[in-house]
């Protein structure tokens, strides 16, 4: 995975990036967040979404409707859609995600935001 500097992402895809950053640090402290799919390859056009993944120790229905009623604010005033999929550290790295084909794209394509 890259670092967000050193990605090949613009200055107003950073700006977003941290506006996404910035809502889910304050409701997850401890989180991890990885920008993946077309927008991390450099291949995005003006229609593609946001893919995020969020990580963190301890992953509840309510915590999930949180997280995504803060990004829907984003969505809503950049105009975007931004498709977030929230695990638990330990579902990522050893549950059913490990096997799946999207953990090996994160993995080598994602852009670590946090």
């Amino acid at each position: 995975m890259k670092l967000l500097e050193k990605s090949n992402s613009d200055r107003a895809e950073k700006l977003i990036l941290n506006e996404i950053k910035k809502v889910v640090e304050e409701l997850v402290p401890d989180s991890r967040i990885v920008l993946f799919g077309s927008r991390a390859r450099g291949e995005a056009t003006s229609e593609s979404d946001w893919d995020i993944l969020i990580l963190t120790d301890n992953v509840t229905p309510e915590f999930k409707k949180k997280i995504r009623a803060a990004l829907y604010e984003i969505e809503l005033e950049e105009g975007i859609i931004i498709n977030s999929l929230i695990l638990t550290i330990n579902e990522w790295e050893q549950g059913r995600f490990y096997d799946h084909p999207i953990h090996e794209r994160v993995e080598s394509e994602g852009v670590v935001i946090r």
